[in-house]
């Protein structure tokens, strides 16, 4: 091991164990202090590191498109749409969100002019989310279906078995029961119990696999096996 990834693996470490040995006595009270503070001390660094790494990754991605429109790099325009997209909706939101808390804490006298503004800033915000954001998300979700049926008919050519029958079965079926036909009512009723009865313990059984997952990832990076954070 490299001298210089000795410090990131002791600090990988010894974080690591500290957070593990915290959850375990957490409510254990040793000389008047909780050691249920330590571990909420972690949690808060570690979700302030997250923020910063948020933050950073924004930086980084802004940096990169405002690169490609200066080069005039392939798909420029699409690097322009985003640049403006994304200035003016933080521009609305601070607009907004910013009068807002200088007029409550009394820093910005309460005037119509600057009502509106935030107003409008609050409102070009929200209209972007609802009327941009919503219908792209949603045109997402309806590419993610017929992918879905198409990913289950290939499945089908290469592996002909019930697996697979089954899983082109319950797409279509969800696929199907979404649009209101009023003279098959049993379809929405299919919907509703896979809804309600099948997905959540599917949801469940596929967080529970994430969080064995991360519980022996992080194991192995305690351990010094894995060591993602260096050479």
């Amino acid at each position: 091991m490299k001298p210089s990834n000795v410090l990131p693996l002791l600090v990988a470490v010894g974080s690591g164990v500290v957070t593990l040995a915290l959850f375990f006595v957490r409510g254990v009270i040793v000389e008047g202090y909780n050691l249920s503070d330590g571990f909420s001390i972690i949690l808060n660094w570690a979700t302030t590191l997250m923020a910063i790494t948020l933050l950073i990754g924004i930086g980084n991605l802004f940096a990169v498109h405002v690169r490609k429109v200066s080069d005039f790099s392939a798909g420029w325009p699409y690097s322009s749409v985003l640049l403006i997209a994304f200035i003016g909706t933080l521009v609305m939101w601070l607009l907004g969100n910013g009068l807002k808390l200088a007029m409550a804490q009394g820093l910005l006298p309460i005037t119509p002019i600057a009502t509106q503004l935030a107003a409008l800033g609050l409102g070009i915000t929200n209209a972007s989310l609802l009327y941009v954001q919503t219908p792209v998300e949603a045109s997402l979700s309806a590419m993610l279906a017929v992918i879905m049926i198409l990913a289950g008919a290939r499945l089908i050519r290469k592996q002909r078995n019930w697996t697979s029958v089954l899983f082109v079965g319950v797409s279509l079926l969800l696929i199907i029961s979404l649009v209101p036909i009023s003279f098959l009512p049993f379809l929405s009723s299919g919907y509703d119990f896979f809804m309600q009865s099948l997905a959540p313990g599917v949801v469940r059984g596929i967080l529970f696999g994430v969080a064995l997952g991360v519980i022996a990832t992080g194991l192995r990076v305690i351990v010094g096996v894995d060591h993602p954070y260096g050479e």
